[in-house]
């Protein structure tokens, strides 16, 4: 049975919500970007990078990405598996109103997502 991921969305934007500790699992959670959300164990990953970094690193063998520009370079050769992935694992939750979302969406990222000067 494959795992189901919400997605949620408003007007302009939307997010995925997965679990902090397979962000951790994956090796990507150093490298969420502040335009991803944190609520307890679930991360809100942003639809424009963090999502495309989560699936790049999900559907992909081999080492996670090291940055942006490379997860976006990785995807371009996925897309078709990412578009079934997404079919088979994703469900959207009322768009434009964020219903059952967490008091969306406190920015409280982790200090292992900021980067250590």
């Amino acid at each position: 049975m494959a795992k189901t991921y919400t997605f949620y969305e408003d007007p302009g934007h939307g997010w995925l919500r997965v679990p902090v500790a397979e962000l951790v699992e994956l090796g990507i959670a150093d490298k969420i970007t502040p335009c991803s959300y944190l609520n307890g164990e679930y991360a809100y990953l942003e639809e424009d990078g963090d999502m495309t970094m989560f699936l790049v690193a999900k559907l992909t063998d081999g080492p996670p990405p090291a940055d942006w520009k490379e997860a976006c370079t990785r995807f371009h050769y996925i897309l078709d598996e990412a578009r079934e992935w997404v079919k088979e694992n994703m469900e959207t939750n009322d768009a434009a109103t964020l219903r059952g979302a967490p008091e969306i969406f406190i920015r409280r990222l982790p200090s292992y997502w900021n980067r250590a000067a």
